[in-house]
């Protein structure tokens, strides 16, 4: 299996459980610095994790548009991710957290697109 083949936003889910694991409270600011509006920006790894996230969410639904064998595996593949970020959510205590729903969400946007993508596409096939 190619890293392209691979759910990308599994990587951001690893990074979060092993960052939430390790250190008793992620929220806490890693950095932060004054913005010209006076403002205090404290940025924390869990909002390092969403912005990671974010960025491996745009390639997915880049991915998405493939019509390929592989892109189904991809497409399979991130229902699992899905279904296991569901359970944890559920069930692990440190994934119980406004982070890990939002990751959570991208990882069903990545499953809806995939499957909408594939439809379309599909239907596009049939009609010709």
């Amino acid at each position: 299996m190619s890293v392209l083949q691979m759910p990308l936003l599994a990587v951001a889910v690893v990074i979060y459980n092993v960052v939430a694991w390790l250190v008793a409270a992620p929220a806490g600011a890693l950095f932060s610095m004054t913005l010209p509006s006076g403002a205090l920006w404290g940025v924390s790894a869990n909002d390092l994790v969403v912005v990671l996230a974010l960025g491996l969410l745009f390639v997915e639904l880049a991915k998405s548009t493939r019509t390929s064998n592989t892109s189904i595996v991809d497409h399979g593949l991130s229902v699992v991710v899905f279904a296991v970020c569901m359970v944890e959510f559920i069930a692990v205590g440190f994934a119980g957290t406004s982070t890990f729903f939002i990751l959570l969400m991208m990882t069903l946007m990545d499953v809806i697109a995939g499957f909408m993508v594939t439809i379309t596409g599909a239907r596009r096939d049939v009609n010709r």
